[in-house]
C-alpha cells in the first residue's frame, strides 16, 4: 500500500524498530522537581527586619548621645535666662535707693540696689531666681521696705547691668560681694550710732555742768534714765545690724551657700530645689542628667549644717520645682525651722502669695530674730 505522496506503508512498518522482549512499551515519566518552599523568603525578610532594627537602634543611640553632649556643653543656656534691660527701679514706686557697683573676688563688676530704711529692723539680702533681673523683684523689695527693713539686692553676673557670664562659682562670689557691702553698711551705721551716742552724752555733760548741785541731784537726770536711753539706742543698733537672707528659686540655693559661709540672723527660702541635677532629672527622666550636670547647687547636702532659724515656703501648684523637693529640703534642714505650704505656683508661691502668708512670715521673723 502506498501512502499518498508515494511512500510505501509496508516499508515504514519494516523500518520501525522492534521492541525487545520484556522491554517496557513506553519510557518512564520524568520525576517532577519538588515545589520551592518559602524558607528563603522568610530568611530574607528576617534579615531585612534586623537591618532596619539595627539602623533604628544606631539612630536612637546617636541621637541620645548628641542630646547628652549638647546638654553637657550648653547647660548654662538651659539654666540661666538673664535679661539685660532693667525696666523698673525703686524710684518708680517712690523709694529712695542707691545704685550699687560692687566687685566680686574675681574682679567682675556686679550691679545692685541698696534701699535704706530709717529705724530699720535689719537688712534683707535678697537673691532672685535664674531669669530676668532685679526689676522683676521690685514688689519684694518694696514689701520689705514697708515692713521697715533695709534691702540690698544684686543682679548676678550676666544679669541686668552686671558684667560677666553666670556660673555656679561666680554666682556665689556675687552673693559674697553683696554680703561684704551689707556688712560695711552695717558697720558704718554702728559707728555713726556710737558717734551720735557720744555726742548726746557730751551734750548732756555740758548741760549738767551749767547747773548747780541741787539740779544735778534731780530725778530728771538720774542714772536709770541715762541707762535706759543708752540701752534703747543699743537695741536699735542691734536691730540695724541684723542680716536676713531671702532667696527665691535659684536664689534660695545662693542664700543657703552664703549662710554656710556667713551665718545670718535668719534665712528665708521659697520655691527652692534640693539640687539642680534633681530638677533636671525630674524633667528629663530618660537622660543621665545627674552625670552630665556641671552646675549643681546642691542645697540638700548643705542645709543640714545651718544653725540659724530657717523658713521654707513652697507652692503646692509649683510644676517647675515640685513641692516634694521643697519638703525634702525642709526635712534635711536642722532645727530651728518651719515650712509654709501655699496655694501658689513657682512664681507666686512665696511670701507675697496673700496677706495671710505675709503675716505668718512677719510673725515668724519677729520670733526668730528676737533677742
Amino acid at each position: 500500500m502506498t501512502k499518498p505522496g508515494g511512500t510505501s506503508l509496508d516499508s515504514e512498518l519494516t523500518a520501525a524498530p522492534s521492541l525487545a522482549e520484556g522491554e517496557p512499551t513506553s519510557k518512564p515519566l520524568p520525576t517532577p522537581e519538588p515545589a520551592p518552599t518559602s524558607k528563603p523568603a522568610l530568611t530574607s525578610a528576617r534579615a531585612t527586619w534586623r537591618r532596619k532594627a539595627l539602623r533604628l537602634l544606631v539612630i536612637v543611640a546617636c541621637t541620645y548621645l548628641a542630646v547628652s553632649v549638647a546638654i553637657y556643653f550648653l547647660q548654662s543656656h538651659l539654666i540661666y535666662f538673664p535679661s539685660r534691660h532693667v525696666e523698673f527701679t525703686p524710684k518708680d514706686v517712690g523709694m529712695e535707693f542707691e545704685a550699687l557697683q560692687v566687685t566680686a573676688s574675681d574682679g567682675v563688676s556686679i550691679a545692685g540696689w541698696h534701699v535704706p530704711c530709717e529705724s530699720s529692723k535689719g537688712t534683707v539680702l535678697f537673691f532672685h531666681g535664674n531669669a530676668g533681673n532685679l526689676g522683676d523683684v521690685l514688689l519684694d523689695v518694696q514689701e520689705w521696705h514697708r515692713l521697715e527693713y533695709a534691702v540690698v539686692a544684686v543682679d548676678y553676673r550676666g544679669f541686668g547691668d552686671s558684667e560677666g557670664v553666670p556660673t555656679e562659682t561666680g554666682v556665689y562670689e556675687d552673693a559674697e560681694a553683696a554680703w561684704r557691702y551689707a556688712v560695711s553698711q552695717r558697720d558704718r551705721s554702728q559707728r555713726e550710732g556710737f558717734r551720735q551716742n557720744n555726742s548726746q552724752r557730751d551734750n548732756s555733760e555740758r548741760d549738767g555742768s551749767e547747773r548747780n548741785g541741787s539740779e544735778l541731784d534731780g530725778s530728771e537726770l538720774d542714772g536709770s534714765e541715762l541707762d535706759g536711753s543708752e540701752r534703747s539706742s543699743s537695741e536699735r543698733d542691734a536691730k540695724a545690724r541684723r542680716l536676713i537672707y531671702h532667696g527665691r528659686s535659684l536664689g534660695g540655693a545662693v542664700a543657703i551657700e552664703l549662710a554656710r559661709r556667713h551665718p545670718p540672723a535668719a534665712l528665708i527660702v521659697e520655691s527652692t530645689f534640693t539640687s539642680l541635677p534633681d530638677v533636671g532629672q525630674a524633667h528629663y527622666p530618660l537622660l543621665p542628667v545627674r552625670w552630665l550636670a556641671r552646675h549643681r547647687y546642691d542645697s540638700v547636702s548643705k542645709v543640714g549644717e545651718l544653725s540659724c532659724p530657717k523658713l521654707f515656703l513652697h507652692g503646692r501648684a509649683d510644676t517647675l520645682i515640685p513641692i516634694s523637693m521643697g519638703e525634702q529640703l525642709f526635712a534635711s534642714a536642722a532645727e530651728p525651722k518651719q515650712l509654709i505650704r501655699t496655694g501658689g505656683d513657682h512664681t507666686d508661691g512665696g511670701m507675697l502669695y496673700d496677706s495671710a502668708v505675709k503675716l505668718a512670715v512677719v510673725r515668724w521673723l519677729e520670733a526668730a530674730i528676737a533677742p
